[in-house]
């Protein structure tokens, strides 16, 4: 048993809703997704799913133009007062 701050019983409402069989027995792991082609854009011409891996594309694409972008900073020429004070640069 468990109890209050006063010394009182009580049943903890996860264990009630439980025992009344109101209480669900899946959690996370048991979810189930919905097909995401269902839901349809741009005038019925892509589906959930090809949306969500073309975003996934374009994630992925912007990521490697920071790369570069970011490998072409770092071989610039700069004064020594800057490399000094530029940590993140390293």
């Amino acid at each position: 048993m468990e109890f209050d701050l006063n010394g009182h019983e009580f049943i903890p409402l996860n264990n009630l809703l439980k025992v009344l069989g109101l209480a669900g027995t899946g959690g996370e792991a048991n979810i189930r997704l919905p097909n995401l082609n269902d839901a349809r854009f741009l005038g019925d011409s892509i589906g959930g799913k090809d949306l969500l891996y073309s975003g996934l594309i374009v994630s992925a694409l912007g990521i490697a133009f920071g790369l570069v972008v970011c490998s072409q900073v770092r071989k610039m020429p700069v004064h020594q007062s800057m490399r000094d004070g530029m940590v993140c640069m390293r």
